[in-house]
């Protein structure tokens, strides 16, 4: 019978830092109750001598650390649904919202935010808290079944501080040299794999590894292009943007196929109950490797291209969807006030014609001068 999960007893745990991973806890995943969330203020009191009155000094408040322990077994973290949260069925953990369903791929994960000293933030109804997982312990009953511990130092509660903005300036070979190291990167973790992986996982990642090899050669040639002048620098650019679009995509799915398969299954030759604990260990290690380097690759992917765009961004006034009859003469009337800059708009966008077609995305680029009005 499916049941409704109380939304208020959800214990979520998000990484600010590193992989940014976020975990629900609810139902038998929550750690025993109660547990004391405990808040002081540092301050001290001085008696000076001859005075039968002390003088105190207060410093603020400070979040005390926290321990919490519980209990996780495979008969309850991998059962069918327990319920609904939010309107989506639900697990006692889930990880980035696909469950966890052993105890043994529980403690993994909690021990990799320990081991990455990770900032995270920790929420469990009104209560929040920032701070980092300092210690995690094991006392394991069985193969199944793992009596937990965690220690968490708090640094505030959770309270919103603006990260600082910087942008590097970032080249198109620099770009190109990043696509390269993340497909070196790819092809040394799959070279170490010694899981025989089910066909639709080797598929993905050989998808993955050509992809981004593509993008590094396309991204190269871009820069040699706009070397020799046959591209503009925004056109070279946008489309490295482009080729970065496509490896986030790809890495994205590969995490998603991934995460929804329990470790042992990724063993294609020797049956998930006739796995030996060395083999477990073994598949759940290659399978963290593979996840950690497709996260690797679309973080990487996705900071170049933020970076790249906030370059464009600096030169642009913004940008432009095309409807239906629209060319670049109407664009430029309407962003410069006079049709006469649509060449300086097909240059920059790498256009052969001012014709447009609905849902094109024009890139309006900042004119400061004259010069580049079309005759």
């Amino acid at each position: 019978m499916t049941v409704t999960v109380d939304t208020s007893s959800a214990m979520v745990i998000r990484e600010l830092t590193g992989q940014k991973r976020e975990v629900i806890l609810v139902e038998r995943g929550l750690p025993f109750r109660p547990f004391e969330l405990s808040t002081s203020q540092r301050a001290e009191a001085t008696w000076y001598p001859g005075s039968p009155v002390a003088t105190g000094s207060v410093y603020g408040g400070v979040e005390d650390p926290t321990t919490m322990n519980g209990i996780w077994n495979d008969r309850f973290l991998g059962a069918d649904t327990i319920g609904t949260l939010n309107g989506v069925t639900t697990f006692p953990i889930q990880l980035n919202g696909f469950p966890i369903p052993t105890a043994r791929e529980a403690v993994t994960l909690f021990d990799s935010i320990c081991l990455e000293g990770q900032l995270c933030l920790f929420t469990w109804d009104e209560d929040a808290r920032r701070g980092l997982l300092k210690k995690v312990r094991k006392k394991w009953l069985n193969r199944r079944d793992c009596e937990w511990e965690m220690e968490w130092l708090w640094l505030d509660r959770g309270d919103d501080i603006p990260a600082a903005v910087v942008i590097e300036e970032q080249s198109l070979s620099d770009t190109a040299s990043l696509f390269e190291q993340i497909v070196n990167t790819l092809l040394d973790v799959a070279d170490a794999l010694t899981l025989p992986l089910p066909n639709e996982f080797d598929a993905d990642l050989t998808l993955l590894v050509q992809a981004t090899a593509g993008a590094a050669a396309a991204v190269s040639g871009a820069s040699a292009a706009v070397n020799g002048q046959a591209y503009v620098p925004q056109s070279g650019t946008l489309r490295a943007c482009a080729s970065m679009g496509t490896i986030s995509k790809n890495s994205t799915a590969i995490g998603v196929l991934w995460n929804a398969q329990p470790s042992c299954t990724l063993n294609t030759i020797t049956p998930a109950g006739d796995q030996t604990y060395s083999q477990r260990v073994v598949a759940d290690s290659e399978k963290q490797a593979m996840l950690a380097a497709t996260r690797q690759a679309r973080r990487d992917a996705i900071a170049q291209r933020v970076q790249l765009l906030a370059q464009l961004q600096l030169g642009t006034l913004g940008t432009y969807l095309a409807r239906f009859g629209d060319d670049l003469r109407d664009v430029s009337k309407l962003y410069y006030q006079t049709p006469d800059q649509w060449r300086a708009l097909m240059l920059y966008n790498n256009l052969d014609t001012v014709e447009l077609v609905p849902g094109q995305l024009i890139v309006i680029p900042k004119i400061t001068t004259t010069s580049q009005q079309a005759p």
